[in-house]
């Protein structure tokens, strides 16, 4: 069995605590452990750094034939969403799914200073479990604090209430979509008629049997 090489290694290693240990201090297994674990992380990097690059051409291709469809059929602004190209043969297809993401602009603010009003209004003369409880359907924590997603449920609420129905309108006003992401998938098929079977780009499930 071959000993570690320490001279071609760094002086010291930082443990776990962050304090520098000399290299010829180390147990050989601890520090054959250790640059297991660093070959593997630096193959990961190389390969994480080729995944984004093969999927930023990937989806430039889909934008340049979008852009040339448009040309071809001569519509002007055309907004190109979810898109599936299919070859000529139907074997192989591209799907490209852009989900619309909801979320909150600056409005949300007046929103929750309306909603808060609401809640400071019922308080009088309520029962105290009954407060409790709607702060408790309202997802608000000890200060008072409402997160996103329950703000974006409450613009559904039908609460008779005048407040309360300034507040739905305000959320209303402050929802905002995007498309943040987009996902690609591409799968084939043996015949027109086949099952689609997609093309595994997932890292962690590829089978690797040695």
């Amino acid at each position: 069995m071959r000993k570690i090489n320490r001279k071609r290694l760094p002086k010291f290693y930082l443990d776990k605590d962050g304090v520098e240990v000399p290299t010829e201090s180390i147990r050989e297994d601890h520090l054959k452990r250790h640059l297991v674990v660093e070959e593997i992380f630096a193959h990961a990097g190389r390969l994480s750094k080729r995944m984004v690059s093969n999927k930023k051409t990937i989806v430039g291709k889909i934008s340049k034939y979008d852009k040339w469809l448009s040309e071809f059929k001569n519509v002007e602004n055309a907004e190109f969403g979810n898109v599936t190209i299919t070859s000529y043969d139907g074997l192989m297809q591209v799907v490209r799914t852009s989900p619309k993401v909801q979320d909150l602009d600056e409005g949300k603010e007046l929103a929750k200073a309306k909603i808060a009003q609401c809640i400071k209004k019922w308080e009088k003369g309520s029962n105290e479990n009954l407060v409790a409880v709607t702060k408790k359907l309202l997802k608000m924590d000890g200060n008072g604090n409402i997160g996103r997603s329950a703000l974006i449920d409450f613009a559904n609420w039908d609460i008779d209430d005048v407040d309360w129905r300034e507040a739905s309108v305000l959320i209303k006003d402050a929802m905002t979509y995007s498309n943040k992401k987009e996902y690609l998938m591409l799968r084939t098929r043996k015949s027109k008629n086949g099952k689609w079977k997609n093309v595994n780009l997932n890292f962690s499930t590829i089978g690797a049997e040695v």
